[in-house]
């Protein structure tokens, strides 16, 4: 008797579900296909090339409304926003529409920064002005620039000449209409500075940049961080959680956008 049981418990011991054993539950049975690996569609260059060329037509075309109708900048007296835009902060609105679209990079899913944004360039690049057209937010901010319904009617009392687009629906939805409207919200957090603070941010191109996408996140949070960073350097323990992370995208939109655009 003492035999059979010895015999029974070797046998069961030998069939239990351990690493390297024959009962291992981790094994595909004899017969049966293993589940296939989980895997991301092949990247779209030529889509991703073909919406990054789309989204700096977009901002040339914003450019030139802005210069054909005269629209003069706040934070620089007497020069045109247009002319301000290009020298101090061109391809912004590229980076902003990706920002705005972009998750950061799943290390589980085996995600890049390349490979994150060209999912919102190939987007762009098959559907054109109608891949974020009507993209709309839990708070209601829409299009490309997730621009609010608030900010944008502020925009459009501030830059009467600008002449956006009376309806927000409408107006946030068209990309060059919401890109024109992104330039004025540059220039308005912009003018929301001294004059001494304008000057020494032209001085400090990279942190002009950084300081009016932080605005266009978190408003007047942005002007706090500035001042209590002397001006050299936003000091980001005074922006909000979501301003910093929005931030994070930004530096990762910057540093890889050209690598995958071109």
């Amino acid at each position: 008797m003492k035999t059979l049981i010895i015999l029974i418990s070797l046998i069961f011991s030998t069939c239990s579900p351990k690493s390297g054993h024959p009962g291992n539950s981790d094994r595909t049975p004899i017969g049966v296909d293993a589940p296939p690996a989980l895997t991301r569609p092949p990247i779209d260059t030529d889509a991703s090339r073909k919406g990054f060329i789309h989204l700096r037509k977009v901002q040339q075309r914003a450019e030139e409304t802005l210069r054909a109708r005269n629209v003069e900048s706040r934070a620089y007296p007497g020069e045109s926003l247009a002319d301000v835009y290009r020298k101090h902060l061109s391809g912004m609105t590229v980076t902003t529409t990706v920002i705005e679209h972009v998750g950061m990079p799943n290390k589980k899913r085996k995600e890049t920064p390349e490979t994150v944004i060209r999912q919102v360039l190939e987007k762009i690049g098959r559907e054109g002005s109608r891949a974020y057209a009507t993209s709309t937010s839990y708070a209601g901010a829409r299009g490309n620039g997730q621009l609010m319904r608030s900010t944008y009617l502020y925009l459009r009392n501030l830059y009467p000449n600008a002449r956006l687009n009376p309806s927000f629906q409408i107006g946030a939805s068209d990309e060059v209409n919401a890109a024109m409207a992104t330039i004025l919200h540059y220039d308005a957090t912009l003018a929301a500075l001294t004059e001494q603070q304008r000057n020494d941010l032209r001085r400090r191109p990279e942190l002009m940049r950084e300081y009016v996408v932080a605005a266009y996140n978190g408003s007047g949070k942005a002007k706090k961080a500035l001042e209590s960073g002397n001006m050299t350097r936003l000091d980001r323990r005074r922006l909000a959680p979501s301003t910093t992370g929005y931030l994070k995208k930004y530096t990762m939109s910057e540093t890889h956008l050209g690598a995958v655009g071109v």
